[in-house]
């Protein structure tokens, strides 16, 4: 059986409770998995001559696991031409396998041009302060000249052997009690700012979707303890359906931590259509409803609701919401 029949011989619902009992770190996560189980079912595939083995692997000092192989990192497409080799002595319903393939496939992404797992590079000037003042407290046990390290690596980018991070770990091993305060107040100052680079790249990704909604209504989230931001996005393949697909993604598979609801004090919510694609009348009373509910989640927050706009999302619909306190 070829991966892409697997995915089409179950329903979402049938592996939800597979990838919660075998990934359950990845309960949050369950809306995009939603996502990329439906582009999987809509995605043309071509049979090739690989394969997917599926078999236990048995290592001295662990646990004895079922290993998804070949899938990891390759195209979508060519996964789902694949076809599947399962060991004799594995013995799994098929919405539990198609739960483990999904897993393996998603590894670097929900969706195929999903590249930040591997994005890593600085957005703003909040992120590029982390990551200078970071490379000073390793360069601090580096014991290298900083104009011996631009010559090297350039202006961000730290790339020692082996050796030489031993080296750097047990310096810092090694230090007195004066460089541990200095550290920890350097390591203060960054997650200071990588706090403030996470709030600004959300900020950015509100004001390119609305004009409705001004920086100035934002910047109060750079004071903030935490910032929760989620993104989904339709994959409906039918726009009179686009709503509904992400009114479903917020009542059914969303994951709400009852106990961090209550602390929410504000909540921002942008729903996005393409211009070409403008929400209809009765879509925007299905809005109303995502709104309703996002706002129902959190009861003590001060809610910021938007319509937005965003060129490439062509019959599909995008929902941004952003709690904090």
């Amino acid at each position: 059986m070829l991966l892409g029949d697997l995915i089409q011989s179950v329903t979402f619902e049938q592996i939800v409770p597979h990838i919660l009992r075998e990934y359950p770190e990845h309960k949050s996560q369950i809306p995009y998995y939603k996502e990329a189980f439906d582009i999987l079912r809509h995605m043309e595939y071509a049979e090739n001559s690989e394969t997917i083995p599926v078999e236990w692997v048995r290592e001295e000092d662990e646990e004895p696991y079922i290993h998804i192989g070949n899938c990891e990192g390759d195209y979508w497409e060519s996964n789902l031409g694949k076809r599947l080799e399962i060991a004799g002595d594995v013995h799994l319903s098929d919405a539990e396998l198609a739960a483990r393939c999904m897993w393996s496939l998603t590894f670097y992404g929900y969706s195929p041009d999903d590249n930040s797992y591997f994005d890593r590079e600085p957005h703003n000037f909040y992120e590029e302060q982390a990551e200078r003042l970071n490379n000073r407290n390793i360069l601090n046990y580096a014991r290298i000249r900083k104009s011996e390290f631009r010559k090297q690596f350039g202006d961000r980018r730290l790339a020692f052997d082996l050796e030489t991070w031993k080296i750097i770990e047990g310096r810092e091993r090694r230090r007195n009690r004066a460089k541990r305060m200095r550290d920890a107040r350097q390591e203060r100052r960054i997650k200071q700012l990588e706090h403030c680079g996470k709030v600004e790249q959300d900020i950015r990704r509100i004001l390119a979707r609305t004009q409705e909604i001004a920086r100035t209504d934002l910047s109060y989230l750079f004071d903030t303890q935490l910032v929760a931001p989620a993104t989904y996005r339709s994959r409906a393949f039918d726009r009179s359906q686009r709503l509904p697909y992400l009114r479903e993604i917020v009542t059914r598979y969303a994951d709400w931590d009852e106990d961090d609801l209550a602390k929410f004090t504000r909540l921002v919510v942008v729903l996005s259509a393409d211009p070409a694609a403008p929400f209809d009348t009765d879509e925007r009373d299905t809005a109303s409803e995502i709104h309703a509910c996002l706002a129902q989640r959190s009861p003590n927050a001060e809610v910021l609701w938007s319509f937005g706009t965003a060129a490439d999302l062509g019959e599909e619909a995008e929902l941004l919401f952003l709690r904090s306190y």
